[in-house]
């Protein structure tokens, strides 16, 4: 491969891994927006399950960022999907 080429790949890459990393901090300030706004607006308890998950939604792609290692990041996107997806099933209404 030219190297023009494998220094547009890399160029590409460094765009991805930071649009990423911007992706996760939006996903991170999106839960902890959200525990905010229940906790000031509409004065739910800081330990109702409904903050308590989105608490867990919001810190866990911080976690991400700041850990190297894969198995732990394997882990954390585990248990960040599973609290997403119990955040979403509490929380929606009953009617869906």
């Amino acid at each position: 491969m030219p190297q023009q080429e494998k220094d547009i790949q890399g160029i590409h890459e460094e765009r991805t891994i930071w649009r990423g990393r911007g992706a996760l901090i939006a996903v991170s300030t999106w839960g902890l927006v959200a525990v905010l706004v229940d906790v000031w607006m509409f004065k739910e308890s800081l330990f109702a399950l409904g903050t308590i998950l989105m608490f867990g939604v919001g810190v866990m792609p911080l976690l991400f960022l700041l850990t190297k290692n894969r198995w732990k990041r394997g882990v954390i996107t585990i248990v960040n999907f599973i609290l997403t997806l119990c955040a979403a099933w509490i929380q929606s209404p009953k009617s869906y």
